[in-house]
């Protein structure tokens, strides 16, 4: 809901309808009735898809129109986009990973032994 249309929800005893267009209908205790339109840019873009569906969803039989994709939806499940913190703590533990499995450096092996110690 929108700004204007938040504080409907809080009255108690009304009745709410959303249309898939975004029409809001609500409906009081006293039986009035109040009809709101969207408006804005989101609700030119929701009018012209509700349009393209409704437009090509005319046969509903099974498999009459299995080649063609279902309409997209990007607002139904969003895909997160990583951001710079994400991709640095994803780098970090991924040298940590590489840093705990590494194996320790070779110590050169000591071919002279002395037995006999320095003096000092």
């Amino acid at each position: 809901m929108c700004r204007n249309h938040h504080r409907f929800k809080t009255f108690h005893n009304w009745h709410y309808q959303l249309a898939p267009d975004g029409t809001l209908t609500v409906t009081t205790d006293t039986g009035h009735t109040l009809t709101t339109h969207p408006d804005g840019p989101l609700a030119r873009w929701r009018h012209h898809t509700t349009e393209t569906d409704t437009g090509a969803a005319t046969d509903t039989r099974a498999g009459a129109d299995a080649d063609i994709p279902p309409p997209r939806r990007p607002w139904l499940n969003p895909r997160p986009q990583s951001t710079h913190w994400y991709r640095r703590a994803l780098r970090l533990a991924a040298e940590r990973k590489a840093n705990a499995m590494a194996p320790p450096p070779d110590t050169p092996p000591d071919h002279h032994h002395d037995p006999d110690p320095p003096p000092f």
